[in-house]
């Protein structure tokens, strides 16, 4: 089916919309570092409505308990611009997902190299190897390939990202081009450089001194591969609401492969569990994560804000390799 949609997934939403955002996040009880940090952080984020800064805070502290031993360094330290010569780690492990299931982490942190113009950033990186897929076509969400394409390309309505409503995966255009090994580099080729884009753009925006790459390229590519390789995946031919680590689809829009990405950075989702995978029950972020970029995953507008830049760059700070806790650890190397 070109839609993720089912009896099963249809029951299953309807029973989330009987318990009515029970997956919401709670306020925290209080804790002196998460007050500082929330505070520290909303000073970057900059005025907001009361509810907002308390359920950044909740999220804040939601997301950082998944995770043992708690390691939440100062704002300070970890907004820093990094000094030269600081070692890159590769940072890896599972997180919880709705309490339901573990999802991947994995990407590298270390000190951006220096640009003309620019002072010392930090540079959170992830070479991604790409298994193709066996169809002969692939879905896309918009027309952004261009024309030098393997034909024949079709190319008719409404790009994904500018529908009306919530879903990743709108009927509001056919875009489909030839599963040719061009085509599909053409398409890896504009991952690499579109989906950082959304995230060195709130960077900036916010001061967050720090620059990500994606770099994204068939496994057998030697002329577009980069070393070391961080992940490798599959690439489905399709669009649907399916798990980020069984495969990156050709059918999502920039803005949703933005999202998919940041929970391989160890970011969690900010909406109700289950909403968008059927018509019955619409994505619904959580209240107050309306322009979260982790809340609503498919408009243009929505943001990584600096909570999020701080939960990707913290890690490099802490050090989990001593914990015996029951959760799955996120394991920090050199």
């Amino acid at each position: 089916m070109r839609r993720v949609r089912g009896a099963k997934m249809a029951v299953l939403a309807l029973l989330v919309l009987l318990v009515g955002g029970a997956c919401a996040p709670k306020p925290p009880v209080g804790r002196p570092a998460i007050l500082a940090l929330s505070s520290g952080l909303d000073a970057y984020q900059g005025p907001g409505l009361p509810t907002d800064r308390q359920h950044r805070q909740a999220l804040l502290y939601a997301a950082l308990v998944k995770e043992r031993p708690w390691c939440a360094p100062p704002l300070d330290e970890v907004f820093r611009a990094p000094a030269r010569g600081l070692p890159e780690r590769l940072i890896g492990g599972r997180l919880p997902h709705y309490e339901w299931y573990l999802g991947p982490i994995r990407y590298r942190i270390g000190a951006s190299r220096s640009r003309a113009g620019e002072g010392a950033r930090w540079s959170v990186r992830l070479n991604v190897a790409i298994d193709p897929p066996s169809a002969e076509t692939l879905e896309l969400p918009d027309c952004g390939l261009g024309t030098d394409l393997d034909g024949p390309v079709v190319c008719v309505g409404t790009p994904y990202e500018r529908a009306e409503g919530v879903e990743a995966c709108p009927d509001s255009g056919t875009f489909r081009v030839p599963a040719t090994r061009r085509n599909i580099r053409a398409l890896l080729e504009r991952w690499s450089t579109a989906i950082e884009a959304y995230y060195n753009r709130d960077a900036k925006r916010y001061g967050v001194p720090v620059r990500y790459d994606f770099h994204f390229f068939l496994v057998d590519d030697v002329q577009h591969a980069r070393r070391p390789i961080d992940l490798r995946v599959s690439l489905a031919s399709s669009c649907g609401r399916t798990p980020y680590f069984g495969a990156l689809r050709s059918g999502w829009s920039i803005p949703v492969l933005a999202h998919e990405m940041g929970h391989y950075l160890g970011l969690l989702d900010e909406y109700e569990a289950l909403s968008g995978v059927s018509a019955l029950y619409p994505k619904k972020p959580f209240a107050g994560s309306e322009g979260s970029r982790m809340g609503l995953s498919m408009k243009t507008h929505t943001q990584l804000w600096p909570l999020h830049h701080y939960l990707v760059l913290r890690r490099y700070h802490c050090d989990h390799r001593a914990t015996h806790d029951e959760w799955p650890r996120v394991l920090i190397h050199d």
